[in-house]
């Protein structure tokens, strides 16, 4: 499938019109085009796989390139043609956030959006450390209650 869309200024999607592309968003004809990424990426934990699509930030982090240097590369080429540097993220560990608002969540075809990913080992085992259905808890500091009348050793009360 494809892994870039071209896109207005806005980041949204345009189609060809006329010689142009329009962007719906911005309700107007454009002429210059910002190649963004859309990459699917099957993921499995090892019980399971999904689908995730990754858009053109994470896939830029993951990279280390923009989506522009890669269409430059592909000019000339096939349509099923995409960039052997993708090869790269398989078999990588990575920590993903997915949107949890269900319409945005699920794409129609059954893939989950990919609001951010992570690639720092320590970040990922954390994560690994708790089981498979844990989320980490940082640690808070004591609540102090600030309507209590009541003093405390670690509050400094300065009398009015």
């Amino acid at each position: 499938e494809e892994w870039w869309y071209p896109a207005c200024k806005c980041h949204k999607a345009v189609i060809p019109d006329s010689g142009a592309y329009y962007c719906n968003s911005c309700v107007k004809h454009i002429f210059q085009v910002i190649p963004r990424f859309k990459v699917k990426i099957e993921v499995s934990d090892g019980d399971s796989t999904a689908v995730f699509i990754l858009f053109d930030s994470d896939m830029s982090y993951l990279m280390e390139k923009s989506c522009a240097f890669f269409v430059a590369q592909s000019k000339g080429l096939n349509d099923g043609w995409y960039p052997t540097e993708f090869e790269s993220v398989v078999g990588k560990k990575m920590l993903f956030t997915i949107d949890n608002r269900l319409k945005q969540t699920v794409m129609a075809d059954g893939s989950f959006r990919v609001k951010r990913v992570c690639l720092d080992p320590k970040i990922i085992e954390t994560f690994c450390a708790e089981g498979p259905f844990m989320t980490p808890v940082k640690a808070m500091s004591q609540l102090i209650d600030v309507d209590s009348d009541e003093t405390s050793d670690d509050v400094d009360a300065v009398p009015d």
